[in-house]
């Protein structure tokens, strides 16, 4: 090993996002790339590294882990990415994958997630950023400012990476409730093209839902481990404080997915009251059109015998014996009157009048 790590020192010096040695807590050397970094470490017993890449090649992972000896499955996973939240731990090595989250204003995306690798060793800590959420350079100020806790060693700073994702999911989560109050109104005022939309922050806060368990699961992990090896109580009741945030916020994602569905299933209710209602207007609408149908085919009826009577009579034949009886023309007036007034009263009947 001593002769892989001589050969990964000989290579050319591969930029990293930053790097340095502490030690009891204060920094005591900046470095500027990897092999350097493991060097002063070497020359530096009781020391600390804390390395900070952000979407590094897989070439500078595999020089890492060659520098660091690190286990080859927890450098797998950090070259492939898209891993889940959890915490393996490989003899001395822990790696803890967390899902950081960012808030995005307008409509579609709202709740975008990332990815951090943190690999901590007995004397070094590793984060590895696969995402453009900016908020590992807090962390390194905060720490600074708190030698005391930074004394702790590479736990300190997985502890501090912690803290940090679990804090941007409070301000997320406040607005994801703004949203859905925004949708509430929208749907209970008439807006009932909203499914998509509904649907989509749905799953958006059910994807948080699992990053918030997860993440509570690795930090539950973590106190356990605390208790049984008594390592730093300070950070163990740090570490509780940030397992009550991740509770906290855990339980109002899951609230705000329960009142998703509800939206939903109250603008679904909505909208079949609105269809219902479209139905019901449309059948009377057809009902008095029927209705009017009816009557004009009544009167059509009624006044149909009387014009083929006249209309018989009308023709001028010669040889029509009714144009000679002297009673012919009261009789059929007298036709025309009854015939028309047997309808009236047999579509009176009907209801078409």
């Amino acid at each position: 090993m001593a002769a892989a790590r001589t050969k990964a020192a000989e290579q050319p010096v591969v930029p990293i996002f930053t790097a340095a040695l502490y030690r009891d807590g204060q920094r005591i050397l900046s470095t500027e790339d990897i092999a350097e970094t493991q060097q002063a470490l070497q020359r530096n017993p009781g020391a600390m590294a804390w390395i900070g890449m952000y979407e590094p090649s897989e070439a500078v992972l595999t020089q890492t882990a060659e520098l660091f000896n690190i286990h080859e499955l927890a450098i797998e996973d950090a070259i492939k990415a898209h891993q889940r939240p959890k915490l393996d731990r490989y003899d001395d090595i822990v790696l803890t994958v967390l899902y950081p989250a960012r808030y995005q204003e307008g409509p579609g995306q709202r709740v975008e997630l990332g990815e951090i690798h943190v690999i901590t060793g007995s004397n070094y800590a590793i984060t590895v950023r696969h995402c453009d959420i900016p908020m590992l350079d807090g962390v390194r100020e905060r720490m600074e400012s708190e030698p005391k806790l930074l004394k702790a060693g590479p736990i300190a700073v997985l502890y501090a990476v912690l803290d940090a994702v679990v804090d941007l999911y409070q301000p997320i989560i406040e607005e994801l409730e703004d949203d859905i109050e925004e949708l509430e109104t929208e749907v209970f005022g008439g807006n009932f093209e909203l499914s998509k939309q509904i649907y989509q922050l749905s799953r958006q806060i059910a994807g948080l839902g699992r990053a918030l368990r997860s993440t509570e699961q690795i930090v539950g992990n973590l106190i356990e481990d605390f208790g049984r090896d008594h390592v730093h109580s300070q950070l163990r009741d740090y570490l509780a404080d940030v397992a009550d945030h991740l509770t906290h916020a855990r339980e109002r994602a899951e609230s705000m997915h329960g009142s998703l569905r509800e939206i939903l299933s109250v603008q679904s209710a909505l909208v079949a009251q609105q269809q219902n209602e479209e139905m019901r207007k449309l059948s009377l609408s057809e009902a008095a059109e029927n209705s009017q149908t009816k009557r004009i085919s009544a009167w059509a009826g009624i006044l149909f015998t009387p014009t083929i009577i006249t209309g018989i009579y009308g023709m001028n034949f010669a040889n029509m014996p009714e144009l000679h009886w002297p009673l012919g023309y009261l009789f059929s007036l007298m036709l025309m009157v009854g015939i028309g007034l047997l309808f009236y009263l047999v579509f009176k009947k009907k209801n078409w009048i």
